[in-house]
């Protein structure tokens, strides 16, 4: 597990989802959740406006999503959420919808 995460750290997604058994042009699904999943959040349910949080394998991830950018941080080095901030805005539970996400354009998942 170190190795995979340190292969992230080092290489763009597009490099590790070549190496990763399984993941090829045909399961591009798996490919867009195991990127989300990275970042921590989690599209739980296609047709449901939110996200699951997740703890994020990266420090600080800048998507464009709704026509702005959003920027998701990761504060510890924890495996465990202390806390998620949307904006100011504290997360009650483990999920964000997509709007607030949008509105507040920043998302911070505190560990422990």
């Amino acid at each position: 597990m170190k190795f995979y995460i340190h292969f992230l750290q080092l290489y763009s997604f597009d490099a590790i989802l070549y190496c990763i058994s399984g993941l090829n042009s045909l399961s591009l699904q798996h490919e867009n959740n195991l990127q989300l999943n990275a970042i921590g959040i989690y599209t739980y349910s296609p047709a449901d406006p939110e996200y699951f949080i997740t703890v994020p394998t990266f420090d600080k991830v800048k998507i464009n999503i709704c026509g702005t950018t959003v920027t998701i941080k990761r504060k510890g080095k924890g495996k465990k959420i202390k806390r998620i901030l949307c904006g100011n805005n504290v997360i009650e539970g483990w999920f964000v919808d997509h709007d607030s996400l949008c509105k507040n354009k920043s998302l911070t998942v505190e560990t422990y």
